[in-house]
């Protein structure tokens, strides 16, 4: 009799421990989804950085170009005299 007892508690143990293990696995099959949908998130937002860092690139060198514009006609109208700047300022300004 006591032999029976030991078998019921050691298999009502082994069933706990399927449970168990079911569970575990359940639990690791959904972390292993959320991880995979974390990774697509940050590759979608790694895709984005690319997009702004490649547009940011694209204004600087816009800025570049326009100072480099500006700093053109600066040196013009340092060396310019009254005539030629009367010019510009009319081509402006339109007066």
């Amino acid at each position: 009799m006591p032999f029976m007892y030991f078998y019921l508690v050691l298999w009502n143990i082994l069933r706990i421990f399927a449970a168990i293990m079911k569970l575990t696995d359940k639990h690791i099959e959904e972390m292993k989804n959320q991880q995979k949908s974390l990774s697509d998130s940050i590759q979608s937002y790694q895709n984005k950085i690319v997009a702004i860092d490649e547009k940011i690139s694209k204004i600087k060198v816009e800025k570049k170009e326009v100072n480099n514009y500006y700093t053109q006609k600066k040196e013009e109208i340092k060396n310019a005299d009254k005539k030629q700047i009367d010019s510009l300022l009319r081509s402006r300004y339109n007066f």
